[in-house]
């Protein structure tokens, strides 16, 4: 009998490993997906960006006149109902700049410049520049006419309207 009880405590304990490693094995896949599920929800939270309720506008009832028709014979007038116009809101057209330099092709044809090319005088600034920042001439390469171009003199720090810095600090 004794070699018995030796046979059945190995059984129990192959067992009761088997069950453990099993446990282990589930608990571990559970852990695995659960992981993988939180953080696909994550990503997808984090990447997507919120969308807007839409909203439905708020339409309004064209307004109806009332006109008798008192052509009629019969002495009782016909009511006929007219929709009034709707009013529309639609944003005013902006102005067309073709070659993206910040001038509109309206203020292009005012200056001279071309519409189709964002610096007319390759100098290296772009023709809004010219006009509006740094006030020189958009179709003289040499503004100031000391044989550098506009746009190297403003890389430098230089005014490329005459001779200086661009930006000096006064001194007292």
């Amino acid at each position: 009998m004794a070699a018995s009880t030796g046979v059945s405590r190995t059984r129990n304990k192959s067992k009761r490993i088997f069950i453990v490693v099993t446990i282990v094995v589930v608990v571990g896949l559970g852990v695995i997906v659960g992981l993988v599920f939180a953080v696909g929800r994550w990503k997808n939270a984090s990447n997507t960006a919120p969308t807007p309720s839409a909203a439905p506008a708020a339409v309004p009832t064209p307004a109806r006149s009332i006109t008798p028709n008192l052509e009629s014979n019969s002495g009782a007038g016909t009511v006929t109902t007219t929709p009034a116009p709707v009013p529309t809101n639609t944003p005013p057209p902006q102005p067309v700049d073709s070659d993206g330099d910040g001038l509109s092709d309206a203020d292009e044809a005012a200056y001279g410049t071309a519409a189709r090319k964002p610096d007319t005088d390759n100098d290296g600034l772009f023709d809004r520049e010219e006009i509006e920042v740094y006030k020189t001439n958009p179709l003289n390469p040499d503004t100031d006419g000391d044989s550098y171009l506009d746009g190297e003199e403003v890389s430098k720090g230089y005014d490329p309207k005459g001779p200086g810095k661009l930006f000096e600090v006064p001194r007292e």
